[in-house]
């Protein structure tokens, strides 16, 4: 209405104008985030603001007797994290140096390396576990023991082995006048970058064909070359063989 009232006349209270007073209305429209603000006036990008969020650091920093606590490995690896962002707030200057973090004490309980002896007996329960009468289940338990059994036999890595394609295997020969079968050689990328790998034993090819047997039989005719390996029904990479032994 453009009115302007006071409570009491005898208020020593300012009652500002309707355009005094635009200047101290904040619209939700133009609001930004801290995150934002940090970005545009001081360059730190927001997956960085992101690291040292409460609900980041708060597992960290609080009283080790409340829950949700995390292990002392992760705690480690996260300070790790906390210590790059600190040398890049130094390197441009919006600290003048770097905090002290306190040495934290990891878990030295590696689990034992499999011997001759366990490894006999997780084969040996390995051809009973895949006679179940469920195709689906049955399925999915074949592309397991042979996954496990290819890693045994070859070293890879599960994320290696998830990227694994039928072009990526190959038979190397023996020597001429040897009776020995082929050896077998997987080419597999993964954090330490690409390489070949040469399987200890040729056996692997067995386990090979028995996963060629379910996707021939899923598709009626052979895979692509180009198809993973390792795949559901409908060809996309498996992300994770958990369901198999809970099935």
């Amino acid at each position: 209405t453009g009115v302007q009232t006071c409570a009491l006349p005898i208020s020593k209270t300012k009652c500002p104008s309707q355009e005094e007073m635009k200047s101290r209305i904040a619209r939700f429209k133009d609001l930004k985030s801290t995150k934002a603000q940090h970005g545009a006036n001081k360059g730190v990008p927001i997956e960085v603001m992101e690291m040292i969020t409460a609900k980041t650091t708060y597992n960290i920093m609080s009283p080790t007797h409340l829950g949700g606590q995390l292990s002392p490995n992760t705690t480690k690896r996260y300070s790790v994290n906390l210590k790059q962002f600190f040398d890049w707030c130094l390197e441009r200057g919006f600290i003048d140096g770097l905090p002290r973090f306190p040495r934290i004490k990891t878990d030295n309980a590696r689990r034992p390396a499999f011997d001759n002896k366990d490894y006999a007996k997780l084969t040996r329960n390995l051809r009973e576990f895949v006679k179940v009468k469920d195709k689906n289940v049955a399925r999915d338990r074949t592309l397991l023991i042979n996954h496990v059994l290819i890693l045994a036999n070859t070293g890879i890595r599960v994320g290696e082995a998830r990227q694994l394609r039928w072009r990526d295997i190959r038979e190397i020969p023996q020597p001429e006048g040897s009776d020995k079968p082929a050896d077998i050689a997987l080419f597999v990328s993964g954090k330490t970058g690409p390489r070949e790998v040469v399987a200890r034993s040729p056996d692997v090819k067995t386990y090979f064909k028995r996963i060629l047997e379910v996707r021939i039989a899923e598709l009626g005719k052979a895979p692509s070359s180009d198809d993973y390996i390792f795949c559901n029904p409908d060809g996309a990479p498996v992300g994770s063989f958990k369901k198999s032994f809970a099935a």
